[in-house]
Formats: structure tokens, sequence, C-alpha cells
């Protein structure tokens, strides 16, 4: 019987986050018993069959994973080099929902942005009533609004309206609470 040599190969995942970016590697390799990823974001190195790391905006990085096979002494190594790719969170892509709807249904319940991404610590929302009320305010806490006041006092059906803040990018706009 003879023992097959291991094969590296892994997938790859980017999400923008405030920090910067986030790499998750997933390890897809055969035949192996233990593993060592190798980034060129700060030579990072791990021995670990999953490996996520944070990386500053600009060139992606170059990452191995060498898989070992206890048995047979043999590794295989797989590397990609992700530098001429540009990874970015300066330009977010956001969708604003137009109605709220707080009857605890599950739906349209909150009012927040949305965006693709991880940027629910960093995004700030303030609700204004339409005689320019201050109604709500989350700076940097993924909070959102539910159609109360921070005091907790529910609002009557109506147009609020909302300055919201996703890293630099500023939107300003409307929202319609209906109850039902």
């Amino acid at each position: 019987l003879v023992n097959p040599n291991p094969i590296a190969s892994f997938t790859a995942e980017f999400v923008p986050t405030c920090e910067g970016v986030r790499g998750r590697f997933t390890n897809v390799s055969n035949g192996a018993d233990y593993y060592r990823w190798n980034t060129s974001i700060d030579g990072t190195s791990a021995l670990s069959t999953n490996l996520e790391v944070f990386f500053p905006i600009g060139s992606g990085p170059i990452v191995s994973l060498s898989a070992y096979a206890n048995l047979t002494l043999c590794f295989d190594t797989l590397t990609i080099d992700f530098s001429g790719q540009l990874f970015s969170n300066d330009s977010v892509d956001i969708f604003w929902p137009n109605v709220i709807t707080p009857n605890q249904d599950g739906l349209n319940d909150c009012f927040r942005p949305g965006f693709i991404g991880e940027f629910s610590d960093c995004y700030e929302l303030i609700v204004y009533n339409r005689w320019g009320a201050l109604i709500f305010e989350s700076i940097g806490t993924g909070n959102c609004w539910d159609g109360r006041t921070k005091a907790g006092t529910l609002m009557p059906e109506g147009t609020y309206y909302f300055i919201s803040r996703v890293l630099d990018e500023e939107k300003a706009g409307w929202v319609q609470l209906i109850r039902d």
C-alpha cells in the first residue's frame, strides 16, 4: 500500500472592514496531517488548518500553504500571489431602505445602512424629525434606529431625515416610519 503525497490547496476570501481588509484562507488540502501558512503581511507565519489575517489597504499579500504528511515525511506547497490586486475599503457600496416598520415581525424593524463588508462598528447614523430635532444618534456602535428616541419614546408615523457616514462616504436622506 502506497501512501499518497499531500496536495496543498486553499481558497481565499477578502472582506473590506473598518480597519482594512480581512483575508480568510480556507485549507482544502488532501492527504496532510499538519499545515504551515506564510504570508507577505509582516512575515506572518502560522501552524493552523485555516488562516485569517488583516492587511492594510493596498496591494494584496503573497500567501503560501505547506501541507505535511507524517507517514511519508513528504510535503507540498502552494503559493498564490495576490500582490497584483489592489484591495480597498474606500469605495463602499451602501444602500438605504426608505421605509421602517418597527412592529417586531423581523422585517424592516430597524433602520440602518446596508453594505458589503464588515462596517457595523464604524458607521454613524443620526436621525431627525421634520422640525430638525435630534431623535436618534449612533456613532461607531453598529446600532440601528428602531423608531424610538434614545429615551425609548415611540415616534409617530411620518417622514424622518437622516445623515450617515460609513468611512468617508456621507449620505443624507429620508426614511418613512410606518406602523401597522
